[in-house]
């Protein structure tokens, strides 16, 4: 199995780069000084009243891992939106499009090369996730299952960015339509969700639809999805839907759907790039 030229050029790229080391460095640095005083007063607090801190440890927990996922949110679009746009910008998108390889090989290495760095952050965290569980309350599965949708979630705004990438000539352009989408698709549904909740309940309009419709911008929204997984909440009642079975039986398997179509979602995204990057060839 060959590597993908265009990934390939990006590791070697990546990894010659200095300003790879200072990443990892402020990543985990700003990780580990929160988590390290946080962990000291949890030891005090715990040591004075004799108490366990396992719902302390809990929650600093989901603390830690929300600051890993801003950060990554914050460091992910700009990079993905600046791997198309940027080319055109450098004024080498013709020359990188006539080297003889298919559009759907150069879309999938510049969206790999988009999320190398944030999943290289990420697994570089993993020991200082790992002191979380230190005082117990959380154990390693817990962690892994977390990581495991970070990943996706990476991939999520990855793709978002590309596709924006593709789509504007512009990086900063770029930059901020992967912002705008991926605030759409979490604070915005939710602002959705509650108005639809809040009309149907002042004109005493409820329907299988709308509960669907509800339902289906949940399930599209990763900040739930996350918190669902992080939490472990086995029961999910968002919208205390009992309308029919199916609706019913979406949730109780909220976070398989809601994982197969935020795939859909990145698979859309990087097809909408290859098509986009293909009317431009």
């Amino acid at each position: 199995m060959t590597l993908n030229p265009i990934y390939k050029n990006e590791l070697k790229l990546l990894g010659r780069s200095k300003q790879i080391i200072l990443y990892v460095l402020l990543f985990n640095t700003a990780l580990a000084v929160v988590t390290m005083i946080s962990l000291y007063i949890i030891g005090s607090q715990s040591a004075s009243y004799g108490t366990a801190p396992y719902s302390m440890i809990r929650t600093l927990y989901l603390v830690i891992l929300t600051i890993e996922i801003c950060m990554l949110t914050v460091l992910v679009p700009p990079v993905s939106a600046g791997s198309i746009a940027g080319e055109r910008e450098r004024q080498t998108l013709d020359i990188l499009l006539s080297s003889g390889l298919p559009v759907n090989k150069i879309v999938i290495g510049k969206f790999l090369s988009s999320v190398s760095l944030a999943v290289f952050l990420m697994l570089s965290s993993l020991p200082v996730m790992a002191l979380v569980t230190m005082y117990g309350g959380t154990d390693p599965g817990e962690v892994y299952k977390s990581m495991a949708y970070t990943i996706l979630y990476i991939f999520l705004a990855a793709s978002a960015g590309l596709f924006c990438s593709c789509f504007f000539r512009k990086t900063t352009s770029a930059t901020v339509a992967a912002f705008v989408i991926l605030l759409l698709i979490t604070i915005g549904s939710t602002v959705v969700v509650v108005m639809i909740t809040m009309a149907s309940s002042f004109t005493d309009v409820h329907s299988s639809l709308i509960d669907l419709i509800c339902l289906i911008l949940w399930l599209f929204n990763p900040a739930i999805t996350y918190t669902l997984i992080a939490a472990e909440i086995d029961t999910v009642d968002l919208l205390s839907i009992n309308s029919t079975p199916l609706l019913n039986f979406i949730q109780g398997h909220y976070i398989i759907f809601s994982i197969v179509l935020q795939v859909i979602f990145i698979i859309v995204m990087l097809v909408l790039t290859e098509i986009f990057l293909r009317r431009y060839c």
